[in-house]
């Protein structure tokens, strides 16, 4: 029985650490989804405290797993998903509206550039839309919203930012 216990335990901690890899996997992706960082910015921004209550989670996650017991993972991996959760729900409820006021009507002309640059088969009309998206961004300069670089990247469907616990270097593709 004290066996079987512990194999329980063990496939616990194994099923918790794969949830937590698929809630960084998906925060990735919306990490490098160049529409999704423009109607979506809080789930981007540190100081948005539902936001910051995932980066607490995830660093949580990966500084203090190594040294807990399984069910005490399980626990933990709870946390990880319940605050992304609440921040993707909290930054889709707010969308756009976390942008000032006074940024948001070129921060919407940004998001239809990079919806064409995206959708667009010709090549020179999504240098274009990539030109006047990174412009906007790079006139806007909110931390929260991509760089120019960081655009190009996205439209071009390459990973932006490596993830705690991912070996893989910003720009590689997915």
């Amino acid at each position: 029985a004290k066996a079987d216990d512990r194999l329980y335990r063990v496939g616990a901690a194994l099923e918790a650490a794969r949830s937590v890899d698929e809630i960084k996997e998906r925060y990735g992706e919306l990490l490098s989804d160049i529409c999704y960082r423009i109607e979506n910015p809080a789930l981007f921004d540190p100081v948005v405290p539902a936001t910051n209550a995932l980066t607490t989670a995830l660093i949580r996650w990966e500084s203090r797993r190594p040294d807990l017991a399984a069910a005490e993972i399980g626990t933990l991996a709870a946390e990880v998903r319940v605050a992304f959760e609440t921040a993707q729900a909290n930054a889709e409820a707010v969308g756009m509206t976390h942008i000032p006021s006074a940024s948001r009507p070129p921060a919407e002309r940004a998001l239809k550039a990079a919806r064409l640059a995206r959708s667009t088969r010709s090549p020179a009309e999504r240098e274009a839309a990539l030109r006047q998206v990174s412009g906007i961004l790079a006139d806007l300069a909110l931390y929260y919203l991509p760089n120019p670089t960081e655009a190009t990247l996205m439209v071009e469907g390459r990973r932006i930012l490596a993830l705690p616990g991912r070996i893989e270097t910003a720009g590689e593709e997915s």
